[in-house]
């Protein structure tokens, strides 16, 4: 009797691409899981094996190469195991004894009479789980990979449950291969695919249980297996084969395989030397995830990330000014359906426009203060915008803003224009007495900042460009002045932006006036200036404005720097 030594032996060295087949004879045998397997019964496996290679293939389109090197390998094996003497009697017949069943499920599902099968879904089954246990071997342990292609201990009990369908010793399974698995063959691979996703799509995990004598597993494991196979496998659309062993005839098969075999008929010292086996990889390279890389030929869809997060509405405005679907999918995450962990994992830029929307603004302006004629809720909307990004405060405090000198508490609008920014003491800060002010600095309720150009036209009807212009109202807001509310006001703005409005910009007053502020924390790096030229009256102030100090000209410098980079269009 022949042994796999023997049989090693006298495969040839090579069969085509420098593949070697005494390696790939050794991979079958650790797929099929039989390296300890009865010799006398090999040549039946081999057969099951190369009974099914076709259907393999047609399911597993990427490796291709790889099931026509199994045939051709197989097939090799096969004539030396046929030609070494080994009785017909035990090559041709199979006892399928608990013992084989325990210890090798894999191999009797594949070894199974398939003209007893209880449903001829069963045979496209052993092919599938052929492909998955070829891939596992591949990627698991030549490259070294943690892959794991079912859960649950799924490999075995799915072996186990299919082969308990290939020998109907079950009235638990086999209706459900009757009715999920369509029947065989199919007009193309394709359509079977389809049916069967389409008839197990309902499918449940189920958890199994421990009964007294032993595990008693979930009865779906083996549809769940399958359809896990199928998603990752690209099936073609030729059609299917029909029994392929039985429809040749007797003459092309015995002519097919003196063909493929007759390389074995050379003597020991003609065959190739393997000095070049290292000079190639083992196995041909599989990429079972397809990554895309920019410099393929595939489109910007492929580089989006997985839609796992909410579609935006229709209204929802664009991040960027542009059309790419991988930069409106990232959009998505920085909107307003996400939860408050995560929004505070947001940039601290995001409450602003960018830099293309900065510009849209800068042109509205400049677009409104050439303008003549314009209607006065269109003056209204680019004075108060220009006072949102030059100042960095609400609507509601720019409406408060006096107009001329003002001894209250709030800023002041003169003419220049000046904007007199009122330092307001944050809370619980060091008072000094009467007797101690001699020894001290002075401390400047305000510093004076000024605006930039372009000044919008209502600037200069209110005489804050020309100081020769007669104030309408001294004392007065601007608020009172221009007899709005903070209703109106908002209005108006929004108006002016929507008017003046070319892309998708996200133009809100909110993130407006926020520009300010982060332009003056990149110029001066510093959140205790930031805090002092543009926080709100309401904001709380940074710890180290307790301990900081700045001169009049520092704080002016910053201010100039900022609201350059903002009006100035040096960002």
């Amino acid at each position: 009797m022949v042994s796999l030594d023997e049989i090693k032996a006298r495969l040839p060295s090579r069969f085509s691409d420098d593949i070697s087949a005494v390696e790939r004879f050794e991979d079958i045998l650790l797929v099929l899981g039989v390296r300890l397997y009865p010799i006398d019964q090999l040549d039946f496996l081999l057969q099951a094996v190369e009974s099914i290679l076709p259907i393999v293939e047609g399911f597993d389109q990427e490796n291709s190469s790889v099931w026509t090197v199994w045939d051709s390998t197989i097939k090799a094996a096969r004539y030396i195991i046929n030609a070494s003497g080994v009785p017909a009697s035990k090559r041709l017949t199979f006892e399928l004894k608990d013992v084989h069943s325990k210890r090798y499920p894999f191999a009797c599902c594949l070894t199974a009479d398939p003209t007893k099968l209880v449903s001829s879904g069963l045979l496209p089954a052993k092919a599938l789980l052929l492909i998955a246990h070829y891939r596992f071997y591949h990627e698991n342990l030549i490259q070294n990979k943690r892959w794991r292609k079912y859960h649950d201990s799924s490999e075995l009990i799915s072996s186990k449950q299919i082969l308990s369908c290939l020998t109907s010793k079950s009235s638990v399974y086999d209706p459900i291969a009757k009715q999920m698995l369509p029947a065989w063959p199919s007009s193309s691979f394709t359509q079977w695919k389809e049916l069967f996703l389409d008839n197990s799509k309902n499918v449940q995990k189920n958890e199994g249980y421990q009964s007294l004598y032993r595990y008693v597993p979930d009865r779906f494991v083996f549809i769940r297996t399958l359809r896990y196979i199928l998603d990752r496998s690209s099936c073609g659309n030729t059609s299917s084969p029909n029994h392929p062993q039985e429809d040749a005839a007797p003459e092309e098969q015995h002519y097919e395989q003196r063909i493929r075999t007759s390389v074995i008929a050379q003597p020991p010292s003609e065959r190739e030397s393997l000095p070049s086996r290292d000079k190639r990889p083992r196995h041909p390279a599989f990429a079972y995830f397809r990554r895309q890389t920019p410099d393929s030929d595939s489109n910007a869809e492929g580089l989006a990330p997985r839609a796992i997060h909410v579609i935006p509405q229709p209204e929802t405005p664009s991040d960027q000014p542009t059309p790419l679907h991988a930069v409106q999918s990232l959009d998505v995450r920085y909107s307003n359906y996400r939860t408050a962990m995560d929004n505070q994992r947001l940039p601290w830029q995001w409450d602003c426009v960018n830099a293309f929307e900065i510009k849209a603004v800068r042109a509205a302006l400049l677009t409104s203060s050439e303008r003549q004629g314009a209607l006065q809720s269109e003056k209204h909307g680019a004075f108060i915008v220009w006072l949102l990004l030059t100042t960095g405060q609400t609507i509601e405090e720019i409406l408060h803003f006096g107009l001329g000198p003002n001894q209250s508490n709030r800023s002041t609008i003169v003419a220049g224009p000046i904007y007199i920014r009122n330092i307001i003491a944050p809370p619980h800060s060091f008072v000094p007495k009467s007797g101690q002010k001699n020894y001290l600095h002075n401390h400047s309720p305000s510093v004076a900042l000024a605006l930039p150009s372009p000044f919008p036209t209502l600037a200069t009807e209110l005489g804050l460009v020309d100081s020769k212009v007669a104030r309408i109202k001294a004392q007065s807001t601007i608020g009172a002045c221009l007899n709005l509310d903070n209703e109106r006001a908002e209005q108006a703005v929004r108006s002016f932006l929507e008017n003046h409005r070319t892309r998708s910009f996200r133009l809100l007053p909110g993130r407006i006036r926020n520009v300010l502020s982060k332009e003056i924390m990149r110029v001066a790096n510093d959140p205790v200036a930031t805090h002092i030229l543009s926080s709100l009256p309401t904001d709380m102030p940074p710890s180290g404005v307790y301990y900081t100090t700045y001169s009049k000209e520092r704080l002016e410098s910053i201010y100039a720097a900022a609201v350059a980079i903002v009006l100035g269009g040096d960002a």
